[in-house]
């Protein structure tokens, strides 16, 4: 019974599968017919996609930098000569004979300094001249122009210094003994200022009794002082400069034989200043007694004669005052 069972079982299947069969034969025929079926469709060519060739992007070359402006090349310098060769070549040039007498004129000038002015001033400034020509000479001899000028100023220094002792003996002494003169007489005629006012009282026909110059010729004062101003001032002159500083020089002796003069004069303005109002320029004499503002104007005329830029400042002030502008030195 079991195999027969089993033959049906397998007839049947075979039944059903050809009948599935030809009913899906049936239905292909009937959509061709139709048109639609698969069969029916033309087929459309699916063209593929054209091939994009991606190119790789162009390498970009780095700029070059701007060339750099073209300088103009600098020569060089020719290597310098050893200092020894330059040393030789410069005296070589200059001469042997003239380097070998400025070291000569060092070397005595020297001597000279430390034996004849060792006790002037000047002494500390000719070595210092010396020093720095000697000095050229060794290290910079191609300034030896500058070294030679050194040596001619302690040798023109020497020459005042002698010239000055020369004329300071001769001169230096007639002058002091011009200036004692002047100062004496002046201090005559202030001690015996009344005998002198008396005697010159009637030449003036002045009647009442006179007790000094002030009532006969009131300038009489401020111009002896001016002249004693004027006659301290050459002699301080004369000890600064010879005895001092020694540059005393001959040409200049006018100077000492004009200052008593100018001091008398100047005395005289000093007097027409003061007697004018125009007492001090301003300065305050309010404190002062009767006696003091008396002996102001003399004592003014003293500085004046002492100082006599002191007489042509207080000139000036006056000018001003005047509504003069004194002129520019």
């Amino acid at each position: 019974m079991a195999p027969r069972a089993s033959i049906k079982g397998k007839g049947v299947k075979i039944l059903f599968g050809e009948a599935e069969k030809a009913l899906a034969e049936e239905a292909l025929a009937a959509e061709a017919e139709a048109g639609t079926g698969p069969e029916a469709q033309p087929e459309v060519a699916v063209e593929a996609p054209p091939e994009v060739e991606i190119k790789a992007p162009p390498e970009i070359a780095p700029e070059a930098p701007p060339e750099a402006e073209a300088k103009p090349e600098v020569p060089k310098a020719p290597p310098e000569a050893p200092k020894e060769e330059k040393y030789e070549e410069i005296i070589e040039r200059i001469g042997k004979g003239r380097f070998r007498d400025l070291f000569n004129d060092i070397e005595e000038l020297y001597k000279q300094v430390t034996e004849e002015i060792s006790a002037s001033e000047q002494v500390e400034e000719a070595l210092s001249l010396l020093m720095e020509a000697r000095n050229t000479l060794i290290e910079k001899p191609e300034e030896f122009e500058k070294a030679e000028y050194n040596i001619n100023k302690v040798k023109a220094l020497l020459n005042r210094i002698k010239n000055c002792r020369t004329w300071g003996a001769i001169y230096g002494t007639r002058i002091f003994l011009y200036e004692v003169g002047w100062f004496v007489l002046l201090l005559v005629l202030m001690i015996f200022e009344k005998p002198i006012a008396s005697l010159l009282a009637p030449i003036w026909k002045i009647s009442s009794p006179v007790t000094g110059m002030r009532e006969v010729f009131p300038m009489w004062i401020t111009m002896i002082w001016g002249g004693i101003g004027g006659v301290v001032g050459a002699l301080y002159s004369l000890y600064w400069h010879v005895a001092v500083r020694q540059d005393y020089n001959k040409y200049y002796n006018m100077y000492y034989v004009v200052q008593p003069v100018m001091g008398i004069i100047l005395g005289g303005l000093i007097h027409l200043i003061v007697s004018a109002g125009f007492l001090a320029m301003g300065a305050q004499v309010t404190g002062l007694s009767e006696e003091n503002i008396q002996w102001l104007p003399a004592l003014i005329a003293c500085l004046a004669g002492f100082r006599q830029k002191f007489a042509y400042e207080m000139l000036d002030k006056l000018m001003e005052i005047l509504g003069r502008t004194p002129p520019q030195s």
